[in-house]
Protein backbone atom coordinates (compact mmCIF):
# COMPACT_ATOMS: atom_id res chain seq x y z
CA UNK A 1 0.00 0.00 0.00
CA UNK A 2 1.56 3.36 -1.00
CA UNK A 3 2.41 5.77 1.82
CA UNK A 4 0.29 8.47 0.20
CA UNK A 5 -2.81 6.31 0.65
CA UNK A 6 -2.39 6.60 4.43
CA UNK A 7 -2.75 10.38 4.33
CA UNK A 8 -6.36 11.60 4.60
CA UNK A 9 -7.49 13.92 1.81
CA UNK A 10 -8.11 17.59 2.46
CA UNK A 11 -11.59 18.35 3.76
CA UNK A 12 -14.02 19.52 1.07
CA UNK A 13 -15.33 23.08 1.32
CA UNK A 14 -18.41 23.24 3.51
CA UNK A 15 -21.50 24.59 1.78
CA UNK A 16 -22.13 28.21 2.75
CA UNK A 17 -18.69 28.76 4.28
CA UNK A 18 -17.02 32.04 3.51
CA UNK A 19 -13.80 31.89 1.46
CA UNK A 20 -11.84 33.17 4.47
CA UNK A 21 -13.28 30.48 6.77
CA UNK A 22 -12.76 27.75 4.18
CA UNK A 23 -9.14 28.86 3.65
CA UNK A 24 -8.42 28.56 7.37
CA UNK A 25 -9.88 25.04 7.54
CA UNK A 26 -7.98 23.98 4.43
CA UNK A 27 -4.71 25.29 5.83
CA UNK A 28 -5.25 23.37 9.05
CA UNK A 29 -6.02 20.17 7.13
CA UNK A 30 -2.89 20.60 5.05
CA UNK A 31 -0.80 20.97 8.20
CA UNK A 32 -2.34 17.76 9.54
CA UNK A 33 -1.57 16.07 6.23
CA UNK A 34 2.11 17.00 6.63
CA UNK A 35 2.22 15.60 10.16
CA UNK A 36 0.48 12.40 9.01
CA UNK A 37 3.32 11.75 6.57
CA UNK A 38 5.62 10.84 9.46
CA UNK A 39 3.36 8.20 11.02
CA UNK A 40 3.81 5.29 8.57
CA UNK A 41 7.49 5.89 7.70
CA UNK A 42 8.91 6.81 11.15
CA UNK A 43 11.92 8.56 9.61
CA UNK A 44 12.98 12.11 8.63
CA UNK A 45 11.46 13.51 5.43
CA UNK A 46 12.57 16.25 3.06
CA UNK A 47 10.53 19.05 1.46
CA UNK A 48 10.44 17.04 -1.76
CA UNK A 49 9.21 13.89 -0.02
CA UNK A 50 6.55 15.82 1.91
CA UNK A 51 5.38 17.47 -1.28
CA UNK A 52 5.13 14.11 -3.04
CA UNK A 53 3.28 12.41 -0.17
CA UNK A 54 0.77 15.22 0.36
CA UNK A 55 0.39 16.30 -3.26
CA UNK A 56 1.00 19.91 -2.20
CA UNK A 57 3.29 22.39 -4.00
CA UNK A 58 6.76 22.74 -2.49
CA UNK A 59 6.12 26.41 -1.69
CA UNK A 60 3.04 25.46 0.34
CA UNK A 61 4.97 22.71 2.13
CA UNK A 62 7.73 25.20 2.98
CA UNK A 63 5.23 27.56 4.67
CA UNK A 64 3.54 24.71 6.55
CA UNK A 65 6.84 23.28 7.73
CA UNK A 66 7.94 26.70 9.00
CA UNK A 67 4.72 27.02 11.02
CA UNK A 68 5.01 23.49 12.42
CA UNK A 69 8.66 24.08 13.35
CA UNK A 70 7.70 27.24 15.23
CA UNK A 71 4.95 25.32 17.09
CA UNK A 72 7.36 22.55 18.10
CA UNK A 73 5.42 19.94 16.15
CA UNK A 74 8.35 19.39 13.79
CA UNK A 75 12.10 19.71 14.23
CA UNK A 76 14.92 19.74 11.71
CA UNK A 77 17.52 17.00 11.49
CA UNK A 78 20.57 19.17 10.86
CA UNK A 79 22.62 16.21 9.66
CA UNK A 80 20.38 15.77 6.63
CA UNK A 81 18.26 18.97 6.56
CA UNK A 82 15.20 16.75 6.72
CA UNK A 83 12.36 17.02 9.22
CA UNK A 84 10.91 14.78 11.91
CA UNK A 85 8.20 15.01 14.55
CA UNK A 86 8.97 17.59 17.21
CA UNK A 87 9.05 17.71 21.02
CA UNK A 88 5.47 18.95 21.38
CA UNK A 89 3.99 15.79 19.83
CA UNK A 90 4.42 13.49 22.88
CA UNK A 91 2.44 15.93 25.05
CA UNK A 92 -0.57 15.46 22.77
CA UNK A 93 -0.15 11.69 22.96
CA UNK A 94 0.08 11.73 26.75
CA UNK A 95 -3.04 13.87 27.05
CA UNK A 96 -4.90 11.58 24.65
CA UNK A 97 -3.88 8.33 26.34
CA UNK A 98 -4.73 9.70 29.79
CA UNK A 99 -8.39 9.85 28.78
CA UNK A 100 -8.54 6.05 28.60
CA UNK A 101 -9.27 4.90 32.15
CA UNK A 102 -9.67 1.41 30.71
CA UNK A 103 -5.87 1.09 30.61
CA UNK A 104 -5.65 1.03 34.41
CA UNK A 105 -8.33 -1.67 34.60
CA UNK A 106 -6.87 -3.68 31.75
CA UNK A 107 -3.18 -3.76 32.60
CA UNK A 108 -3.27 -6.31 35.48
CA UNK A 109 -5.42 -8.65 33.38
CA UNK A 110 -3.16 -8.17 30.36
CA UNK A 111 -0.03 -8.87 32.39
CA UNK A 112 -1.51 -12.11 33.69
CA UNK A 113 -2.55 -13.18 30.19
CA UNK A 114 0.92 -12.40 28.78
CA UNK A 115 2.55 -14.38 31.59
CA UNK A 116 0.24 -17.38 31.25
CA UNK A 117 0.43 -17.59 27.45
CA UNK A 118 4.01 -16.38 26.80
CA UNK A 119 2.51 -14.04 24.18
CA UNK A 120 2.25 -10.27 23.70
CA UNK A 121 -1.01 -8.56 24.62
CA UNK A 122 -2.11 -5.16 23.30
CA UNK A 123 -5.06 -2.92 24.12
CA UNK A 124 -6.24 -1.02 21.04
CA UNK A 125 -8.76 1.62 20.00
CA UNK A 126 -9.95 2.63 16.52
CA UNK A 127 -8.05 5.37 14.67
CA UNK A 128 -9.49 6.00 11.21
CA UNK A 129 -8.87 2.72 9.31
CA UNK A 130 -6.29 1.49 11.82
CA UNK A 131 -6.24 0.32 15.42
CA UNK A 132 -4.11 2.44 17.74
CA UNK A 133 -2.19 0.61 20.49
CA UNK A 134 -2.70 2.30 23.87
CA UNK A 135 -1.25 -0.37 26.17
CA UNK A 136 1.17 -3.30 25.76
CA UNK A 137 2.15 -6.18 28.02
CA UNK A 138 4.85 -8.68 27.13
CA UNK A 139 5.90 -11.93 28.81
CA UNK A 140 9.01 -11.37 30.93
CA UNK A 141 10.85 -14.50 29.83
CA UNK A 142 10.18 -14.95 26.12
CA UNK A 143 12.16 -13.23 23.36
CA UNK A 144 9.80 -14.46 20.66
CA UNK A 145 7.18 -11.73 20.96
CA UNK A 146 5.75 -9.15 18.59
CA UNK A 147 7.41 -5.74 18.85
CA UNK A 148 4.28 -3.58 18.72
CA UNK A 149 4.55 -0.59 21.05
CA UNK A 150 2.22 2.03 22.52
CA UNK A 151 1.34 4.55 19.84
CA UNK A 152 1.78 2.03 17.02
CA UNK A 153 -0.97 1.44 14.50
CA UNK A 154 -2.11 -1.79 12.89
CA UNK A 155 -4.50 -2.04 9.92
CA UNK A 156 -8.13 -2.60 10.81
CA UNK A 157 -8.69 -4.83 7.78
CA UNK A 158 -5.94 -7.41 8.31
CA UNK A 159 -5.36 -7.40 12.07
CA UNK A 160 -7.28 -9.48 14.57
CA UNK A 161 -7.88 -6.38 16.71
CA UNK A 162 -9.38 -4.48 13.80
CA UNK A 163 -11.65 -7.35 12.84
CA UNK A 164 -12.81 -7.75 16.44
CA UNK A 165 -13.66 -4.05 16.47
CA UNK A 166 -15.61 -4.36 13.21
CA UNK A 167 -17.60 -7.22 14.73
CA UNK A 168 -18.51 -5.00 17.68
CA UNK A 169 -19.66 -1.82 15.91
CA UNK A 170 -23.17 -1.22 14.60
CA UNK A 171 -23.84 -2.49 11.05
CA UNK A 172 -24.06 1.00 9.52
CA UNK A 173 -20.67 2.07 10.86
CA UNK A 174 -19.17 -1.26 9.82
CA UNK A 175 -20.36 -0.98 6.22
CA UNK A 176 -19.09 2.59 5.94
CA UNK A 177 -15.66 1.49 7.12
CA UNK A 178 -15.62 -1.49 4.78
CA UNK A 179 -16.47 0.74 1.81
CA UNK A 180 -13.53 2.99 2.65
CA UNK A 181 -11.25 -0.04 2.98
CA UNK A 182 -12.32 -1.21 -0.47
CA UNK A 183 -11.07 2.06 -1.93
CA UNK A 184 -7.79 1.82 0.01
CA UNK A 185 -7.03 -1.80 -0.94
CA UNK A 186 -8.22 -1.57 -4.54
CA UNK A 187 -7.85 -4.78 -6.52
CA UNK A 188 -6.61 -6.68 -3.45
CA UNK A 189 -9.82 -6.09 -1.53
CA UNK A 190 -11.74 -9.20 -2.66
CA UNK A 191 -9.75 -11.84 -0.71
CA UNK A 192 -9.29 -9.49 2.26
CA UNK A 193 -13.04 -8.81 2.45
CA UNK A 194 -13.73 -12.54 2.57
CA UNK A 195 -11.27 -12.94 5.45
CA UNK A 196 -12.85 -9.98 7.26
CA UNK A 197 -16.36 -11.42 6.87
CA UNK A 198 -15.24 -14.80 8.23
CA UNK A 199 -13.52 -13.12 11.18
CA UNK A 200 -16.57 -11.00 12.01
CA UNK A 201 -18.84 -14.06 12.05
CA UNK A 202 -16.26 -15.89 14.16
CA UNK A 203 -16.05 -13.07 16.72
CA UNK A 204 -19.82 -12.82 16.97
CA UNK A 205 -20.12 -16.58 17.41
CA UNK A 206 -17.30 -17.46 19.84
CA UNK A 207 -16.18 -14.08 21.22
CA UNK A 208 -12.84 -13.71 19.43
CA UNK A 209 -11.46 -13.74 15.89
CA UNK A 210 -8.14 -14.58 14.25
CA UNK A 211 -5.54 -13.17 11.88
CA UNK A 212 -3.23 -15.96 10.82
CA UNK A 213 -0.28 -14.30 9.09
CA UNK A 214 -2.53 -11.86 7.23
CA UNK A 215 -1.21 -8.73 8.95
CA UNK A 216 2.38 -9.90 9.18
CA UNK A 217 3.83 -13.19 7.82
CA UNK A 218 4.38 -15.95 10.39
CA UNK A 219 2.61 -13.94 13.11
CA UNK A 220 -0.69 -15.22 14.46
CA UNK A 221 -3.05 -13.14 16.58
CA UNK A 222 -6.49 -13.32 18.12
CA UNK A 223 -8.59 -10.47 19.49
CA UNK A 224 -11.78 -9.73 21.35
CA UNK A 225 -13.61 -6.41 21.66
CA UNK A 226 -15.96 -4.83 24.18
CA UNK A 227 -17.86 -1.63 24.89
CA UNK A 228 -16.59 0.56 27.74
CA UNK A 229 -19.01 2.31 30.13
CA UNK A 230 -18.53 5.62 28.30
CA UNK A 231 -19.45 4.07 24.95
CA UNK A 232 -16.03 3.48 23.38
CA UNK A 233 -15.06 0.16 21.84
CA UNK A 234 -11.67 -1.31 22.72
CA UNK A 235 -10.08 -4.50 21.45
CA UNK A 236 -7.68 -6.82 23.27
CA UNK A 237 -5.15 -8.41 20.94
CA UNK A 238 -3.01 -11.42 21.84
CA UNK A 239 -0.36 -12.58 19.41
CA UNK A 240 3.06 -13.92 18.63
CA UNK A 241 5.02 -16.16 16.25
CA UNK A 242 3.02 -18.89 14.55
CA UNK A 243 5.27 -21.44 16.26
CA UNK A 244 3.89 -20.30 19.63
CA UNK A 245 0.29 -19.68 18.61
CA UNK A 246 -0.96 -22.55 16.50
CA UNK A 247 -4.58 -23.02 15.49
CA UNK A 248 -4.91 -25.89 17.95
CA UNK A 249 -3.52 -23.85 20.82
CA UNK A 250 -5.87 -20.99 19.98
CA UNK A 251 -8.92 -23.24 20.14
CA UNK A 252 -7.86 -25.28 23.17
CA UNK A 253 -6.22 -22.63 25.34
CA UNK A 254 -5.56 -19.05 24.31
CA UNK A 255 -8.92 -18.26 22.75
CA UNK A 256 -10.96 -19.18 25.85
CA UNK A 257 -8.43 -17.36 28.06
CA UNK A 258 -8.76 -14.17 26.01
CA UNK A 259 -12.55 -14.30 26.14
CA UNK A 260 -12.38 -14.76 29.92
CA UNK A 261 -10.08 -11.74 30.27
CA UNK A 262 -12.42 -9.65 28.11
CA UNK A 263 -15.43 -10.61 30.21
CA UNK A 264 -13.55 -9.86 33.42
CA UNK A 265 -12.41 -6.49 32.08
CA UNK A 266 -15.99 -5.58 31.29
CA UNK A 267 -17.03 -6.63 34.78
CA UNK A 268 -14.40 -4.57 36.63
CA UNK A 269 -15.26 -1.52 34.54
CA UNK A 270 -18.97 -1.98 35.07
CA UNK A 271 -19.57 -2.29 31.33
Amino acid sequence: MPLSSLIPPASPRRAGASPRTAAKVTALQRGIDVLNCFVPVNQPLSHTELSRLTGLPKATVTRLVATLLHAGLLRQDHRSDKYELGPRVPSFSSAYFSTFDVRAFARPLMERLALDTDLSVQLTVPADLDMLIIEVCRPPTSMLVTRLDIGGRIPMSTSAAGRAYLACVDPGTREALLRRMEVTHGEHWGPIRKQVDVAIREAQRIGYCRSMGEFYPDVHAIASALHTPRGDIVALNCGGPSTLLSRQRIVNQVGPMLVDVTVRLGAVMGA
